[in-house]
């Protein structure tokens, strides 16, 4: 049905007809070579598209940069939030181990207290059996003081440890604040850029709109807005630089003229040729960015 109304032929001034090539090609091949019937030759045009599709790429890849920031700025909240939840925990471990050597200690000292108490009382007791319990009960006392003795020794060891874990845990938090600080400076800079040289492009893309047709301006745009940003691409090798796709012999010599709106059989973009004498612009490769 598109072919079929490619197809059809427009009489209106400034308006794009189809050539008289279908016994030549074939009414399906016609159908996706066009040219324009007033203002101009189409080299010229398809120059300006060239170079628009170039300018827009640049507008499309400066916006995304700016679009972008928010995602790139959740990046580097998950790593600082990462060392700082590190650094807590670290910190929180040391003052639980902080805690029980507390309490070891004040067992301890309890049990000294309870030992000297006992063991000055032993001189009155008179009871053999009375005695026998007596010496007993300073043994527990003092294999249970041995004991919360050798664990506050232990917890005194891991609190040393923790004491280095909670160095590097603030040193890598140190880090990442340094890196978020850093990346933050290089997005402020990137938005400041990119925020300028987009007013500046559009700016100037209003010099190449006005040289284009408005109906070959039409076709440019909605292509723009379908086909990912990419209206107008090369040819190299006979293979689309936007879909990749292979492209017949007899259309690809036309496409070399520079002569024709060409549209890609695949993907409809606006197929051109680029010699290596032909300015289309210094730094340019128009579709392949993006």
């Amino acid at each position: 049905i598109y072919l079929l109304l490619m197809e059809q032929v427009y009489d209106r001034p400034g308006s794009l007809c189809i050539l008289g090539i279908k016994t030549q090609f074939g009414g399906w091949l016609g159908s996706l070579i066009k040219s324009h019937k007033l203002g101009g030759a189409v080299n010229e045009q398809i120059k300006f598209l060239v170079e628009l599709q170039t300018l827009d790429t640049r507008i499309i890849n400066h916006s995304r940069t700016i679009k972008n920031i928010p995602f790139r700025i959740s990046s580097m909240e998950a790593p600082l939030k990462a060392a700082e939840e590190a650094l807590d925990r670290a910190n929180l471990s040391n003052e639980n181990l902080e805690k029980k050597k507390r309490e070891r200690e004040t067992s301890v000292e309890e049990n000294n207290d309870r030992l000297e108490k006992l063991k000055g009382r032993s001189g009155d007791i008179k009871d053999n059996k009375a005695y026998t319990a007596h010496l007993k009960e300073i043994d527990t006392i003092e294999r249970t003081t041995r004991k919360i003795e050798d664990d506050l020794l232990e917890s005194m060891e891991r609190i040393e440890a923790g004491g280095t874990r909670v160095k590097d845990a603030e040193e890598a938090l140190e880090l990442e604040k340094q890196k978020a600080e850093a990346l933050k400076k290089e997005l402020d800079r990137e938005v400041e850029e990119a925020t300028a040289g987009l007013e500046d492009m559009k700016s100037n893309r209003s010099s190449f709109v006005t040289g284009i047709e408005p109906d070959i301006y039409e076709l440019y745009m909605d292509l723009l807005a379908t086909k990912g940003g990419v209206a107008v691409t090369n040819v190299e090798d006979e293979i689309c630089g936007g879909c990749n796709m292979n492209i017949m012999p007899q259309l690809s010599v036309e496409i070399t003229k520079n002569e024709k709106l060409i549209h890609c059989p695949q993907c409809r973009r606006i197929l051109y040729h680029k010699p290596e004498e032909m300015a289309f612009g210094d730094d340019h490769e128009a579709g392949q960015e993006g």
